[in-house]
């Protein structure tokens, strides 16, 4: 499941992005004031990111359970036709979906805490 791999890319820039930019001005106090409006930008960027990474996971995540049930609907199609062997229970398990779910769970956790302050990381 590639979209696993390419999801993860903005969620974790996304997130870091807006770190960054939240914790500027402790590290440096003569910085300007973070709360004027454009001071912003960089940190809405961030959560966009975010957004859309967590979005591309969810779509992925339908798309994977999807592909697989045409896969073992095609399979027992084929095993009742006589066109293959069926001996087998059907397909394995896919642990890209489990990883998937936690990534996305962690992923709206860390949408939920900045926009929400459910919860505070960092």
């Amino acid at each position: 499941m590639s979209v696993l791999r390419a999801a993860l890319s903005p969620i974790t820039f996304g997130f870091t992005l807006f770190q960054f930019f939240s914790h500027l001005h402790d590290i440096d106090p003569a910085l300007p004031c973070p709360a004027l409006p454009w001071r912003q930008a960089p940190r809405n960027f961030g959560m966009a990111l975010v957004a859309l990474g967590v979005s591309m996971l969810a779509l992925g995540i339908a798309c994977h359970v999807d592909f697989l049930r045409h896969l073992r609907a095609a399979h027992a199609r084929l095993t009742a036709a006589g066109s293959m062997a069926g001996e087998s229970a059907g397909h394995a398990l896919s642990m890209t979906v489990p990883v998937a779910g936690v990534l996305l769970s962690l992923g709206s956790l860390a949408i939920s805490s900045r926009v929400f302050a459910v919860i505070r990381f960092g």
